[in-house]
């Protein structure tokens, strides 16, 4: 419950608009895309359908990547997600792999000084 709750919040907070960030139309309907199959994977996580989880959270991601750029914090959250999945299923060089992308991703959209990516 606390991992779905988190989730929407951090959602939330990707919803609400970014003065520095204009987006057009389509890259306004692929953030809406996204963040739907995000929470569809979250949910379907927490009922233990982990292989459903992941196509959606790779729906989310795809929609995130052609439309807003490998730089974009949703493009990041999609790669967490998969990337903790993976981990669920304790396919730890495939976890591994995608918390190093959407570790890449922060870097690339909030600065290497930003406390989410900072070490």
């Amino acid at each position: 419950m606390r991992q779905t709750l988190a989730a929407f919040v951090l959602l939330f907070a990707l919803a609400l608009p970014c003065p520095a960030q204009q987006l057009t139309p389509e890259q306004e309907r692929a953030r809406g895309e996204a963040m739907t199959l995000l929470l569809r994977s979250q949910e379907l996580n927490g009922e233990g359908k982990t292989g459903e989880a992941v196509e959606a959270a790779e729906a989310a991601l795809a929609a995130a990547e052609r439309s807003l750029g490998g730089g974009h914090e949703l493009v990041a959250l999609a790669l967490d997600m998969l990337g903790t999945l993976h981990l669920n299923r304790e396919d730890f060089a495939r976890a591994e792999t995608f918390y190093s992308r959407a570790l890449a991703a922060r870097e690339k959209s909030q600065g290497p000084e930003h406390p989410d990516v900072a070490a």
